[in-house]
């Protein structure tokens, strides 16, 4: 099903396990006892979920060697770009484009 997939740093299998578990995910919304009609989820993973930690970990895993310009520091679940005042103002910009 998605033999196309495929990464340098993990098993087809792996990564075709994890692409299937993400297929056609559906979630819903309650509110006050009540609950909202399925709908699909196109993007991100379920929450709550180990795998899903782990995949947001992967996912973010390079974006510091994207950040050429600033000092990038990632935290649980936010990142920080820290540059000089001296710098000019498009330099930072520069890196956020990059993001």
């Amino acid at each position: 099903m998605h033999s196309s997939i495929c990464c340098r740093r993990f098993k087809r299998h792996c990564v075709n396990w994890i692409a299937d578990w993400l297929h056609e995910h559906m979630s819903c919304v309650a509110v006050n006892g009540l609950v909202s009609h399925k709908f699909s989820v196109e993007s991100g993973v379920p929450q709550g979920s180990v795998l899903g930690t782990l995949l947001f970990l992967i996912y973010i895993n390079d974006m510091v060697s994207r950040v050429t310009q600033s000092d990038c520091r990632l935290y649980a679940d936010d990142t920080l770009l820290c540059l000089s005042f001296t710098k000019h103002p498009d330099t930072i910009q520069s890196d956020v484009d990059a993001l």
